[in-house]
């Protein structure tokens, strides 16, 4: 089915669609175009066309499905299902959820709450694309190519490809012109900034020293990291979880669980490092999570209730007037299952207002005063509190405030008071999503939240299921995996001993590697790291980036302007319904893109609607919900 052929013949068909990206977002775009031309059926012979950089077309990168079974998928299987739940219906006869697909096709007994491999994830995902492609509408035939587009151009009306064949350096101009396509490009590649050429330069002059970029695909990437050497990871994200097994059991170490006291050890190959040294600005690994089911999870405070006491059509101010009903959210809810566990049948559900609430909180502390008071800001950055950490070095204190996420975590929320707070954030992004896209947020206050709000919640909230959450502490307790250089340390290249230095601020002490390793995934921001095909479409004028302004404030957080349906703003301010984003290059005019949702910032449905109403001839076009392509915007460069 997959034809991996660069160079296309050029063929009869009079229309084609190009969908940019084969992994879950083009393949959701796919999913509703093939359902809506089955409903709108064609007048003509239509082509799509998927591009993908691989042959892993349904996964991407993300879910490749040769991936080792030690790297699991960061949600519950309960999160994950392909299918749009929107009319029209799939094309397929029998769309699976991931739990459904996994019990019918894997054969595992397997809850909603439970984890799958991202490998098994990515079957699922490309089963499905298999199923789209074998039930596709009549008149509808679909190609799938190999390769990167790195540039689109118009030509005679249309739009035609340059593409770039896997180890290829050339590019290739496709003969296929193009009615409409669809960017769902996913992840930018991780770029070659001046800093890891540093860091690479210093490597290839020192015997001894080396520098791993990116940490994909973990089973590989890692080969040639010796054993018993020291390795620093910068990035304390689910990145860096997926390194350290990476180079721990993905090097033959494993992980034996005592049958009696349910304690899990590392046992060494002798092909791991030595020490493993994991650093980055905070130096606080993400708290690890449990999924339950939960009958409500609407929030008490941040609701769309209290947001209508604010102005309407006013730009909102995250600190000022969204922050203080999220700490609302949090105490209540920490307090809630804390007074449920110590004798408060109905814990704080009776409440009327907050004021009763910390009432209640009061009487709670004057009965046990031995309890550490919840703090929100504390919660977000221990070392908020330093008092906490005194007499501790930095990885005593660390190991002993992951032990304690860690036996939380296990609780799950209706059973802790500390991962019913993790659940907040996570049950306030859909609302969150709306508030924040399009300019929700004052300049200002968006910069603020992106570069120093954003990574604390999610540190918070979206960290590693608990069995893989059980495998670093048992790093941390046998000296494998050691926090002492994790906060915000100086990194020294040291000529003399061919080694990168990592320099502690609290202590002032310089803590060797021979091998460094960035664990971070490129941050989205096409400004400064756009790659070729999204440079090209700037360098020409087809798309802008979006800048949210107000009065004398501007903040440009480097993603591509559309409209609210998902169509390009070119650099005139026009409307382009030709062109269309979904996915990640949209990230910071939309929030939170990286997940399989099919409901969070949904175009693709309204995009192909669009097409299929075309290709069927339909002339009045004035019922759908679509701006003309004369509309402009001012969100542009």
């Amino acid at each position: 089915m997959i034809d991996g052929q660069i160079k296309m013949a050029e063929q009869k068909t009079i229309r084609k669609v190009a969908i940019i990206g084969g992994g879950p977002k083009g393949i959701y775009g796919f999913e509703r175009l093939a359902a809506w031309l089955k409903v709108c059926p064609p007048s003509e012979k239509i082509e799509i066309h998927i591009f993908n950089r691989s042959d892993s077309f349904g996964a991407g990168e993300n879910y490749r499905t040769d991936q080792p079974s030690y790297l699991l998928m960061n949600n519950p299987v309960g999160d994950v299902n392909m299918w749009s739940e929107e009319k029209p219906l799939p094309v397929v006869q029998n769309p699976l959820s991931l739990p459904e697909w996994l019990c019918r096709f894997a054969g595992m007994n397997i809850s909603n709450n439970d984890y799958a491999t991202r490998a098994m994830a990515g079957r699922y995902l490309s089963h499905g694309f298999n199923e789209i492609a074998s039930s596709l509408p009549e008149n509808v035939e679909g190609k799938y190519i190999v390769g990167e587009v790195v540039d689109i151009y118009k030509n005679t009306g249309k739009y035609s490809l340059s593409l770039k064949a896997i180890d290829d350096k050339k590019y290739r101009h496709q003969a296929d012109r193009y009615d409409h396509v669809l960017l769902a490009t996913g992840h930018p590649k991780h770029s070659n900034k001046k800093q890891s050429r540093l860091f690479k330069s210093f490597a290839d002059n020192h015997q001894k020293a080396g520098f791993i970029p990116f940490v994909y695909p973990a089973e590989t990437v890692f080969s040639d990291v010796p054993p018993n050497c020291t390795v620093g990871i910068k990035g304390i994200g689910l990145t860096f979880v997926d390194a350290v097994l990476a180079l721990t059991e993905g090097k033959g170490g494993r992980f034996s669980r005592d049958e009696i006291s349910g304690r899990l050890t590392y046992i060494r190959s002798g092909d791991e490092p030595k020490v493993i040294y994991p650093f980055s600005r905070s130096g606080l690994p993400m708290i690890p999570r449990k999924s339950v089911t939960i009958k409500n999870n609407e929030l008490k405070y941040f609701t769309r209730s209290a947001l209508q006491k604010f102005e309407p059509g006013k730009k909102l101010n995250f600190e000022e007037q969204i922050w203080p009903l999220l700490k609302q959210d949090m105490i209540y809810a920490y307090y809630h299952i804390a007074l449920k566990n110590s004798g408060y049948t109905e814990g704080l559900s009776g409440c009327e207002s907050f004021e009763e609430i910390e009432r209640y909180i009061e009487e709670f502390h004057k009965k046990n005063p031995s309890e550490l008071r919840f703090d929100p800001n504390t919660f977000l950055d221990p070392f908020h509190a330093s008092e906490i950490q005194k007499g501790k070095s930095h990885h005593q204190f660390i190991e002993a405030l992951y032990s304690e996420y860690l036996q939380e975590a296990r609780k799950g929320e209706l059973r802790s008071p500390l991962a019913a707070v993790t659940a907040v954030w996570r049950k306030a992004s859909s609302l969150f999503c709306e508030l924040y896209s399009f300019g929700g947020l004052t300049p200002e206050s968006q910069q603020s939240f992106d570069h120093l709000i954003r990574g604390k919640l999610n540190r918070v909230t979206f960290g590693p299921p608990v069995e893989n959450a059980e495998k670093l502490y048992s790093l941390m307790e046998s000296g494998i995996l050691n926090f002492d250089a994790a906060r915000n340390p100086d990194l020294v290249l040291d000529k003399e001993s061919g080694s990168y230095i990592l320099q502690s601020r609290p202590n002032n002490t310089g803590y060797p590697v021979h091998f460094l390793v960035d664990a971070r995934i490129p941050k989205v921001t096409l400004a400064d790291n756009p790659g070729p095909l999204f440079r090209n479409l700037i360098n020409r004028g087809l798309i802008s980036l979006y800048e949210n302004s107000s009065g004398n404030e501007a903040y440009r957080p480097g993603a591509v302007n559309i409209s609210r349906q998902g169509f390009v703003i070119d650099k005139n301010g026009t409307v382009n319904r030709r062109i269309a984003v979904t996915g990640t290059p949209t990230e910071g005019i939309t929030f939170d893109n990286d997940t399989l949702s099919r409901d969070r910032n949904n175009f693709v449905d309204g995009w192909a609607e669009y097409i299929s109403r075309e290709y069927a001839n339909i002339a009045s076009m004035v019922n759908l919900p679509y701006q003309s392509s004369d509309e402009s915007s001012m969100n542009h460069l």
